[in-house]
């Protein structure tokens, strides 16, 4: 067919473009492939060795799904011994890749799990259980338990220490015969018994590790947290006699920026939070130095679990949370949940004790886990989240607990290698992500100038700009039109200390716990900030009835 010059010339420049966009896209798929091709299916696998003297840093790596289909390692069928809190699956979780991901070191392998081990290994001796020194050993669930052999295991903590303990349970109990396991409740403990090993694998229930009005194991919600600083006797009587102890507190001390306490008397004051956690920490590591003998007994210390509450963290531009996340995080990543004044606390108690205490740095790896956190597959005050309740999970979502099988899995696996090697595996130096930080701001009640928010709380929101942005029709004077509209609140995360959102409500007004001045409101659906922002959930603290401060 003939065509006039110009519009060949159309015709060819079109042919061009068109090619020109084929291979730019095929490039891009290829590179892209490419990438996922690094990041999710690694095409190197086998027994990597690890030479403890080069110093393997477990920490520090990345998530890659496990291509051996070795994961999970367990299933919620497999193991009776979880609860309805972490099976997510069970409750209704529509996907399942969450428990496929395999966390990889940059220098090394962690040990493959292997729940029972050949027929010929049943009978193992003491040589037998020395780690290789220039390799990390299969994981090995009958092989740990020889080492348990006539000891105990105790995980003491809160929820997320109990969820730990339920995976290595499960991890655990397959190598052990029918009829010679069983779970024991001794509140505050739960005890999981290998009578062929004579060992137990306990939990002990101590959210903040010293005494508190939050201590009994199932009625520990109570209205005002009080916490004893200086006093841990309840429960080190209790650890005394225990082989291999895993300490973890974080969560519980971390819903308001001051908590209330005694230290040294019997007068309840208000500490700030972090305070009061090195005063914790100074208690107990007292006890350690003091009561523990370190040719007997071993302890570990895990650093604090990371929350995912705000996607704004790792997405720009959202307003969620961890509900419907299916994939890790991919570049580096520090939440705003993960206390570094928390990680140096810890860091520099474990340096000042005398007795030797391990710490497992698992914060890390764990931020990137965005998907794996149990979201609206979870009970909430021993109810099942409920069909209706999903649709908003701006307010049920769980986005602290894990899903079991999950991350706590990975956990157990590094506290395995350091069991089994009988030294850690860790580099000497703990390293977390370092922040510029400034002193941070308060905001506290114009009144009683009690502490209702800090910086870290608060949602930023882009004035004049949200899901919907709204104008008075009002006639107004033509020169004013340029000025920018001025916030007259600030918007801040749910808190504890709001009595009306903890008691379900979908909207209600904001009243200080000291003086009951009234602070604000909050509206689950949103609100328009004065700026003309539509914040979606609004928590808003109107900035009359507050001051601002840094210390």
């Amino acid at each position: 067919m003939w065509l006039p010059p110009s519009n060949q010339s159309l015709l060819a420049l079109f042919l061009f473009v068109s090619a020109s966009i084929l291979v730019v896209a095929t490039v891009r798929t290829i590179v892209e492939f490419s990438f996922l091709t690094k990041i999710y299916f690694p095409t190197t696998h086998g027994d990597h060795a690890d030479v403890l003297e080069q110093g393997c840093n477990l920490f520090q790596g990345r998530w890659e799904l496990d291509e051996h289909n070795s994961r999970p390692l367990y299933t919620e069928e497999s193991c009776p011994y979880l609860t309805r809190q972490v099976t997510c699956g069970r409750n209704g979780r529509p996907d399942s890749l969450y428990q496929k991901w395999r966390w990889k070191p940059d220098a090394c392998e962690l040990p493959r799990f292997d729940p029972l081990p050949p027929p010929e290994s049943a009978n193992l001796r003491s040589v037998d259980l020395i780690a290789s020194p220039c390799a990390i050993a299969r994981f090995d669930a009958l092989k740990l338990l020889a080492r348990l052999r006539n000891k105990r295991l105790m995980f003491v903590g809160d929820s997320i220490q109990r969820t730990q303990w339920e995976s290595m349970v499960c991890l655990l109990e397959p190598a052990v015969p029918d009829g010679k396991r069983f779970i024991h409740k001794d509140p505050p403990r739960k005890v999981f018994v290998a009578e062929e090993f004579n060992a137990s694998i306990e939990f002990y229930w101590a959210p903040f590790l010293v005494e508190s009005n939050s201590d009994h194991a199932t009625k520990h919600t109570v209205r005002r947290r009080q916490v004893k600083l200086d006093s841990i006797t309840e429960h080190s009587q209790h650890w005394a006699a225990v082989d291999v102890l895993v300490f973890e507190s974080y969560v519980w001390w971390m819903y308001q920026p001051l908590i209330n306490a005694t230290n040294g008397s019997h007068d309840v004051h208000e500490y700030d939070v972090i305070a009061a956690y090195e005063l914790m920490l100074r208690t107990w590591a007292n006890w350690i130095d003091s009561a523990m003998n370190p040719e007997t007994q071993k302890a570990y210390f895990m650093s604090l679990s990371p929350t995912h509450l705000w996607s704004r963290e790792w997405r720009n531009g959202s307003n969620g949370n961890c509900f419907n996340e299916s994939y890790p995080i991919q570049r580096p990543f520090w939440g705003a949940g993960s206390s570094l004044d928390v990680m140096r606390a810890v860091t520099e108690a474990l340096q000042g004790s005398k007795v030797k205490v391990t710490m497992l740095n698992i914060t890390q790896l764990s931020e990137f886990r965005k998907d794996a956190h149990t979201s609206v597959y979870t009970e909430r005050r021993g109810k099942l989240i409920t069909g209706e309740q999903r649709l908003t999970p701006e307010m049920y979502a769980d986005c602290i607990h894990w899903c079991l099988p999950g991350v706590p899995d990975t956990w157990n696996e590094i506290l395995y290698t350091n069991e089994l090697n009988g030294r850690t595996l860790i580099s000497p130096k703990l390293v977390v992500m370092e922040t510029d930080q400034k002193p941070q701001t308060l905001y506290r009640c114009k009144r009683c100038r009690r502490i209702v928010a800090s910086q870290g709380n608060v949602v930023p929101h882009e004035q004049g700009k949200g899901e919907s942005c709204f104008k008075w029709n009002k006639r107004s004077d033509p020169s004013k039109t340029d000025k920018k509209p001025e916030c007259s609140s600030i918007f801040v995360e749910p808190m504890k200390w709001m009595q009306a959102v903890e008691e379900g409500h979908v909207e209600e007004k904001l009243w200080c716990l000291g003086c009951k001045a009234r602070l604000g409101s909050f509206n689950w659906a949103g609100m328009q900030c004065s700026c003309g922002a539509w914040v979606n959930p609004a928590f808003q603290l109107h900035k009359s009835r507050i001051d601002e401060s840094t210390c």
